[in-house]
């Protein structure tokens, strides 16, 4: 049986490396209670805050392998990316859906 960091998702990232996977738990353990109590801060809403660190930690498994500094310093490299997933988690999906018929009820008056 191979381990899931071994089986590639066919629309996701690549799989992780055994040394990436164990430096990402690492990290993980070390740092997951700090980066949801910025997530907190950002948020203000515990739910969301936990939405965006997971999304953090999705974020951090892609980019690991580029991370130079030791797992004693990466806290500064780990809050600068939940603040993006914060700032991202209320964006709007997509910023090119808008009703085409204007004639609708509930459509709005203006594009």
């Amino acid at each position: 049986m191979t381990d899931r960091i071994d089986q590639p998702h066919p629309q996701g990232p690549p799989p992780l490396s055994a040394d990436t996977a164990v430096r990402l738990d690492r990290l993980f353990r070390r740092y997951n209670q700090r980066l949801v109590a910025l997530a907190v801060t950002r948020t203000r809403d515990r739910h969301a805050a936990e939405d965006v660190a997971s999304e953090t930690w999705l974020r951090v498994a892609a980019w690991l392998p580029t991370l130079q500094a030791d797992d004693d310093h990466a806290y500064g490299w780990l809050a600068a990316i939940t603040r993006r997933a914060a700032a991202d988690h209320y964006r709007p999906r997509r910023a090119d859906e808008r009703p085409t018929d204007f004639d609708a009820p509930g459509a709005p008056l203006s594009a």
